[in-house]
């Protein structure tokens, strides 16, 4: 499943809020592979 559509199942089938949706989302990606550390849609963030 792409990003919005995992945002879109947390949503409609557990109820999780929007910050979780994220936190969720994306730490399922980084655990898959799908997503490294600090990577963003539009490249990598890191911040001080």
């Amino acid at each position: 499943m792409s990003h919005p559509d995992i945002v879109k199942f947390l949503n409609s089938k557990h109820d999780v809020g929007p910050w979780w949706q994220q936190m969720v989302t994306v730490t399922y990606e980084q655990a898959r592979g799908l997503r490294q550390k600090h990577e963003t849609p539009g490249g990598y963030q890191i911040s001080k």
